[in-house]
């Protein structure tokens, strides 16, 4: 709680109470005291942090207070203030009811893609890697083949430096990128201290079909495989990407991940 809201809110409750006790309703209670805590109950309505949930408290307070018969004061102090602390509030249960009936939000793929981005851009940078080197990243790849719906996504991080103008020099897998399932903040496992060439691969020259199709952005392959992949898209792109990247592609630590072929 912020401590200038609460501050502010409990003097705007004394004022407004102050004024509140000098009305002259019709009906007005016989108690004074009840006139004082209805006050009370609508100053408290002003009060930053809590004021949805008094404020219904003060309102039904007021109607006590008009009501000639009038009421005890334990259960006024009851009913504007314990009760909303427990959650037992027409104001509670209003708001319990409206985030109930809103639908649940979806995560935002492509924010989750880029926050997996950052990751893998700060891992590299403590990785301090030797000049030519640059980061690589895996698409999405489930934990296991088939994915699952709803299931965990994992990226493994390598490293990829040009050698001769038709191959580049592959450095194995050194770090790997885990989105638990439902979750939107990604955990990073360092599997290298350093850089670790595998070999050289061949640069294949991009068809004009390739030029046509690239290969869907990482918010559209993250949300096929939390779908279970119904359409083979992930798939698809994996076995394309595969074709693309060899060399990694075959690791120990990648391969498991891919559909089979």
């Amino acid at each position: 709680m912020d401590p200038v809201a609460i501050g502010l809110g409990a003097a705007v409750c004394v004022l407004v109470a102050v004024l509140a006790s000098q009305l002259d309703p019709p009906g007005r209670s016989s108690d004074p005291s009840m006139v004082w805590e209805a006050g009370v109950a609508v100053g408290f309505g002003a009060v930053v942090v809590a004021g949805p949930f008094w404020l219904a408290q003060g309102v039904l307070t007021l109607l006590a207070m008009l009501d000639d018969g009038g009421a005890p004061a334990w259960g006024l102090w009851l009913w504007w203030f314990v009760a909303p602390v427990v959650g037992w509030s027409p104001g509670a249960s209003v708001v319990r009811g409206v985030r109930r009936a809103r639908p649940a939000r979806e995560p935002d793929l492509h924010a989750v893609a880029a926050a997996v981005q950052q990751a893998a851009i700060a891992a590299w940078a403590d990785l301090a890697a030797p000049p030519g080197w640059e980061l690589r990243r895996t698409p999405p790849l489930p934990a296991s083949w088939p994915p699952a719906p709803g299931g965990a996504a994992v990226w493994l991080c390598y490293a990829e430096r040009d050698d001769t103008p038709a191959a580049i020099e592959v450095a194995a897998p050194w770090a790997r990128i885990t989105l638990p399932a439902d979750a939107v903040v990604p955990t990073v496992e360092r599997l290298e201290a350093g850089v670790h060439p595998l070999g050289l691969q061949g640069i294949r020259p991009l068809a004009p079909e390739d030029v046509a199709r690239p290969l869907p952005g990482g918010g559209a392959l993250l949300g096929a495989l939390r779908a279970g992949d119904p359409d083979g898209r992930l798939a698809a792109a994996l076995v394309e990407w595969r074709g693309r990247s060899g060399l990694v592609a075959r690791h120990p630590a990648v391969a498991p991940h891919l559909p089979p072929g």
